[in-house]
């Protein structure tokens, strides 16, 4: 098994906003969606 890295607009957008993994938007959007 080798790293697996994906490198899309959310990789991209997370490295620009220091933040370490791109999944802070997904948690975000839950967030959002569903008041947590």
């Amino acid at each position: 098994m080798g790293n697996f890295k994906v490198k899309d607009h959310y990789f991209d957008k997370a490295k620009q906003e220091n933040y370490v993994a791109r999944s802070v938007y997904k948690l975000e959007e839950i967030d959002q969606r569903f008041k947590v």
